[in-house]
């Protein structure tokens, strides 16, 4: 018999659900901190660091054998909890003698 996964101790969120504002769990997805207290600027996507219904790292941490104290003093939350991005230089600008040509 399964159990229901709980909601977030903190804001209440269901499982698969993103944090309400102000919640002192969520991590944030832009650099792998407590978001409550993050001020690196970074992008933030809530949906990235939703409530799965374990504690941050609580999985990730009993997988390797360590605790979670262990997992954050390795740095290993910002690579499990930071979402990746692609840096992509911007696209140059369009030129109109070129628009709807063929390489010949």
């Amino acid at each position: 018999m399964t159990h229901p996964l709980p909601n977030c101790p903190d804001c209440g969120a269901a499982p698969g659900s993103i944090h309400n504002p102000h919640c002192d769990v969520e991590l944030c997805s832009s650099c792998g901190g407590q978001r409550l207290f993050c001020f690196c600027d970074g992008w933030h996507d809530s949906a990235f660091a939703r409530w799965t219904g374990f504690w941050p790292g609580e999985c990730e941490a009993a997988f390797l054998g360590i605790d979670l104290n262990e997992l954050i003093d390795r740095g290993l939350h910002r690579t499990l909890f930071v979402k990746p991005s692609r840096k992509r230089p911007a696209p140059a600008p369009a030129d109109s003698s070129t628009l709807n040509t063929l390489p010949m």
